[in-house]
């Protein structure tokens, strides 16, 4: 806006400097103690010069300023596209590792009589879970560092649920522990048989949860991200038609 408003000053001065002069020059001095020296040819000549001293500041200025724009775009053009794929791959990774679908996988191997095999797996199991959490709590604290300063309203909402997300799925993991150890223990009492068909039963509930959570918490985490990605993108649109503009002709 600023641009345009200087260029059509600029324009109207241009047009109306030679009607201005051809009045000074036309007029005869209202104040008799004011000397006007040289003569009509002399002022034509000042007045030429300094018109085309003026225009040619102007234009290589305006050449100055388009080559300087042009230069800062090519910094933040880059800058920019390294800013969205390391968003996206830091999202992307993040966002996959909450896979509610995966704590209650446990199901998949439980069978519908309690086997020996089963048991031998729970202690695997749980060294999964355990270092899954791990991993969770490492991947957070470590998104958290690059963006907890963050000013931008939207990457603050993100953040926040991210950790909402982060709390429930951890909370899934300390449950289903609970259970398999639960379950474990209770092969050693003579209702065993009795648990463990109740351990198959609270896991069928338990996996109808994490189905909501995958809804409630990682779809909904994962269409914020993709918001802020294609905020992030309509950024670098903006500077790429910026670059078009001052130098239309340059290859893109």
């Amino acid at each position: 806006m600023k641009r345009k408003l200087w260029i059509t000053l600029i324009l109207i001065l241009v047009l109306i400097t030679p009607i201005i002069l051809n009045i000074i020059i036309g007029s005869t001095n209202p104040l008799d103690s004011i000397r006007v020296v040289g003569t009509e040819v002399n002022w034509l000549g000042f007045y030429g010069s300094y018109i085309g001293g003026v225009l040619s500041a102007t234009v290589a200025f305006i050449a100055m300023w388009q080559s300087s724009k042009h230069n800062t775009l090519n910094i933040l053009i880059p800058q920019q596209e390294a800013h969205i794929k390391e968003l996206n791959s830091a999202l992307s990774e993040r966002i996959s590792k909450l896979d509610f679908a995966y704590i209650g996988s446990i199901s998949l191997h439980t069978p519908k009589e309690e086997s020996e095999e089963f048991y031998q797996k729970i202690p695997k199991v749980l060294d999964e879970l355990n270092e899954l959490s791990k991993e969770t709590s490492r991947l957070y604290n470590s998104y958290g560092l690059l963006h907890s300063q963050t000013q931008n309203t939207d990457e603050k909402d993100l953040n926040e649920f991210y950790e909402t997300c982060v709390k429930q799925y951890k909370k899934r993991i300390d449950e289903m522990t609970i259970m398999l150890v639960t379950v474990q223990n209770s092969r050693m009492t003579v209702q065993y048989s009795t648990n463990y068909q109740s351990f198959r039963s609270e896991l069928a509930d338990f996996n109808i949860k994490l189905k909501d959570d995958k809804e409630h918490y990682t779809d909904v985490l994962f269409k914020k991200a993709n918001s802020i990605i294609q905020a992030e993108e309509k950024k670098l649109e903006k500077l790429n038609r910026e670059k078009k503009k001052i130098f239309p002709r340059i290859p893109q």
